[in-house]
């Protein structure tokens, strides 16, 4: 659905605040690299993961049990996939050792479910966020630590940020269904121990005036987040729902999975490294795809730079 206030900019001071940060180098073709001993992340590499590289989804044999522990059959003979974009501020570099991200995605037709899970090395875990339908209560959730999942069901792209009419849809599209923006955010685990209570944040509405934050929770079947020290993994499962949705009859929009099926997938990372400071400010945000300098914000309210998936 439209994609949460994360990404994008509900007040203008906001986007405006994010664009103007955004005047850094855009490194390019540059490997991995040692640096003072620590590996740095070299993120917008032109020649990693592009939108139209298809990423082929296997179907599980043995469906995965979701507890934050990757040693369940069906994760072994996938190959993991790259969180190493860095979208804001686009083109930066950062220790491996405060972002490393990476993900890999099963689906069973027994379920009709896709499985992800998702390793996040992140050296400081910002938490605290509230959960409030209203926009005006609180924070706003990008500002914290937290994992993003798109999906656009038929891989149509366009524009999903609100219900939308006349003149407006042009800008904002007129469905928000037309892709979904999860913003999965909870308090980080103790050392050693994993948490299943979180929120999936997600904008709705018909306009600026009128929206609310939606909490998509309930589209996710199974969720765990375990922590190991710094390392952080995310294991869920995820009902896939088309652009018809309406959330008083979820089921009537549920899609059927299927090979040969072709979605759109992304994954990012908001990343906020100051426990401290007040308001809260996302310092980095880190994607799977290989965006333009032009597009680096536009995930949320845009599908047409996700991935192409194939179901096998």
């Amino acid at each position: 659905m439209a994609h949460s206030l994360s990404d994008y900019s509900i007040m203008n001071t906001v986007y405006l605040k994010q664009n103007s940060a955004l005047h850094y180098i855009h490194i390019v073709c540059i490997p991995l690299f040692l640096f003072c001993g620590h590996h740095i992340l070299i993120a917008q590499n032109a020649h990693s993961v592009h939108s139209n590289d298809t990423l082929s989804i296997s179907g599980a044999s043995q469906i995965p049990s979701v507890d934050g522990i990757e040693n369940d059959i069906c994760w072994n003979s996938v190959q993991w996939q790259p969180i190493d974009q860095a979208w804001i501020p686009y083109g930066d570099t950062v220790k491996s050792s405060d972002f490393s991200g990476k993900y890999k995605i099963v689906w069973s037709p027994k379920t009709n479910l896709l499985y992800f899970i998702v390793k996040i090395t992140d050296d400081v875990f910002v938490d605290g966020y509230r959960y409030d339908s209203d926009p005006k209560k609180g924070d706003f959730y990008y500002n914290f630590d937290l994992l993003e999942v798109f999906i656009d069901e038929d891989h149509s792209g366009g524009l999903h940020v609100f219900d939308s009419d006349g003149m407006l849809k042009k800008e904002w599209g007129s469905k928000s269904a037309n892709a979904f923006s999860y913003h999965v955010i909870l308090d980080a685990p103790k050392e050693g121990t994993t948490a299943y209570q979180f929120t999936a944040c997600d904008l709705g509405g018909k306009n600026w005036d009128d929206y609310f934050i939606a909490n998509y929770a309930d589209h996710f079947s199974d969720f765990s987040l375990r922590r190991n020290g710094n390392e952080y993994v995310w294991e869920f499962s995820i009902k896939v729902y088309n652009d018809r949705y309406d959330p008083l009859k979820k089921e009537k929009s549920r899609v059927f999975l299927k090979p040969g099926k072709i979605m759109g997938i992304s994954l990012a990372y908001c990343d906020n490294d100051d426990k401290n400071e007040m308001p809260k400010e996302r310092d980095n945000f880190f994607g799977s795809v290989w965006v333009p300098k032009e597009s680096n914000n536009d995930h949320w309210k845009n599908a047409d730079g996700y991935r192409v998936v194939l179901l096998k």
